[in-house]
């Protein structure tokens, strides 16, 4: 937990983290915050599921053509601070 925020993922560096509000918890597909800090947070735009998906398809993208380390918490937090 960062605050009340259960983190789960970090961006290359830890620059970056993906979380959920822990009043969010109980519901079936959360929306995802998006922070650049412990204490900044902003809705991303993708429901967990979304995100989940999304960096499934790109880790699995990634593997197959050998992208090195960071590729997909990059694109993602890209995607999440729409």
């Amino acid at each position: 937990m960062c605050g009340e925020v259960l983190v789960f993922a970090l961006g290359h560096q830890g620059c970056s983290r993906w979380g959920v509000h822990r009043n969010e918890l109980n519901k079936t597909d959360p929306p995802v915050l998006f922070g650049e800090s412990a204490d900044q947070w902003a809705v991303g735009g993708a429901s967990l599921s979304e995100l989940l998906r999304f960096a499934t398809v790109l880790e699995r993208l990634a593997a197959a053509s050998n992208i090195v380390e960071g590729s997909c918490a990059h694109v993602v937090g890209r995607v999440c601070s729409w």
